[in-house]
């Protein structure tokens, strides 16, 4: 699921509407009994429709913070695992992980993206891992 598919009623085009109102629909025919666990994530909650947020429904929330350092290190290593570098991948990556305060993995991965298309734009090859 995508927050593009389950905001306010008002910003939805006629498919997405008809959408949502299915997975409202399905959500009400669960019985608490079922064992069944709908789980959902967002970065823009502030646009979700209320009717998703009701109890029975999506009915908590769990915050997830951007990480700290350690943690954007670790995010790093695992998208520069693929990359070939010449310097030591630990020391890139904290040195990109001390410059990016705030980043969540999306944006980190996009970092090591971009640098990697840079590198063959600029014609760096490197050899493979």
């Amino acid at each position: 699921m995508t927050s593009a598919y389950l905001c306010h009623r008002g910003m939805l085009g006629i498919n997405s509407y008809a959408w949502m109102m299915q997975l409202l629909t399905e959500m009400d025919g669960f019985d608490s009994t079922t064992g069944v666990l709908v789980l959902a994530a967002t970065n823009r909650p502030e646009v979700l429709d209320p009717a998703l947020c009701r109890p029975g429904r999506i009915s908590r929330r769990v915050n997830v913070q951007a990480p700290d350092l350690e943690g954007r290190k670790q995010v790093l290593a695992v998208h520069m695992r693929s990359i070939p570098v010449e310097q030591d991948p630990t020391i890139l990556c904290a040195v990109v992980a001390s410059i990016t305060p705030g980043f969540v993995g999306a944006e980190l991965a996009n970092v090591v993206n971009e640098a990697a298309l840079l590198a063959a734009r600029q014609g760096i090859l490197l050899p493979q891992i």
